[in-house]
């Protein structure tokens, strides 16, 4: 049975192996499963399998005859193209070709000058150089693109996270907070619009950064913050009985204890924003036990 099997594999490899020759013999272009098959080999003679057995002598001597027809030997790692360089190049072959940017690459140059305007640390000198590299080719130069004051602050984290991925940079404090709220709302989005584009740059991180959006167990107050929604009353008598009692309490020491973000509350009691469905939650459980102790005091 085992010499069956064996058999069957070597079979198997030699029809893989004819097929691929012949198309580069043929100058016909490589099916992605061809590729890929030739990944496996060369990831196979990297972990020195052929010492076991499994990439046999036979097998290595075949793959040589593909060398001159690939161009390169099979054993060499492809080269891994930064996406921003790639970007960069198809900018310019575009402008070359006397071409107009399409949508998405217009996208792709407006959101590093938004970069540049408000966070631009995240752009190293490389990429500033490269970018400043299309100007002969834009007639003008990409620092002078107008960034408008109603561009979207997802995007602008969203480029940071993707820049910082591709350069191996921490991911600044204040995007890593972004990220956090983004959890909250991904969880919560069978309560909350989230456009669709939003929505598949969200599960682009998620790969990306190998992130789980789900909300555990002892964030299950989010669910119960959003179904405050459909109860109008419960959430008006708690924001009346916190506007009577907000001159008395040390707000500070409510938003420590209760995870409601810095200031806050005191935008709510002095400038009269309304609070997020998630923090009424967070006052009704402080209404509750507020008269147990006075540290709020």
């Amino acid at each position: 049975m085992k010499n069956k099997n064996k058999s069957y594999k070597e079979k198997l490899f030699n029809k893989v192996f004819e097929e691929i020759k012949d198309k580069l013999e043929k100058n016909l272009p490589l099916s992605q499963k061809n590729k890929n098959w030739l990944t496996r080999q060369r990831l196979l003679f990297e972990k020195r399998t052929y010492m076991k057995g499994i990439l046999t002598p036979d097998r290595i001597k075949k793959l040589d005859i593909l060398i001159p027809l690939l161009g390169k030997d099979w054993r060499t790692p492809p080269i891994q193209l930064d996406p921003f360089d790639t970007a960069v190049e198809n900018v310019k072959k575009t402008l070359k070709s006397g071409a107009e940017l399409d949508e998405r690459q217009s996208k792709w140059l407006r959101s590093h000058r938004v970069s540049l305007e408000r966070n631009a640390s995240i752009l190293s000198e490389k990429r500033i150089k490269a970018l400043d590299s299309l100007t002969e080719y834009l007639g003008y130069s990409w620092r002078d693109i107008e960034v408008f004051k109603n561009t979207s602050i997802f995007n602008d984290h969203y480029t940071i996270i993707v820049a910082a991925i591709e350069d191996g940079k921490e991911i600044p404090i204040k995007t890593q907070k972004w990220l956090r709220s983004q959890k909250m709302r991904y969880a919560a989005q069978k309560h909350v619009d989230i456009p669709a584009e939003e929505l598949r740059k969200l599960n682009e991180l998620n790969t990306l950064l190998n992130l789980s959006w789900e909300i555990s167990k002892k964030s299950s107050f989010l669910e119960e913050a959003f179904q405050l929604k459909e109860d109008i009353e419960k959430r008006k008598t708690i924001e009346k009985w916190f506007t009577k009692v907000a001159p008395f309490i040390q707000l500070a020491k409510v938003e420590l204890r209760y995870g409601i973000p810095k200031g806050t509350l005191q935008k709510v009691y002095r400038y009269g924003r309304k609070l997020d469905y998630k923090w009424i939650l967070a006052l009704d459980d402080f209404r509750k036990d507020m008269f147990t102790t006075d540290e709020y005091f």
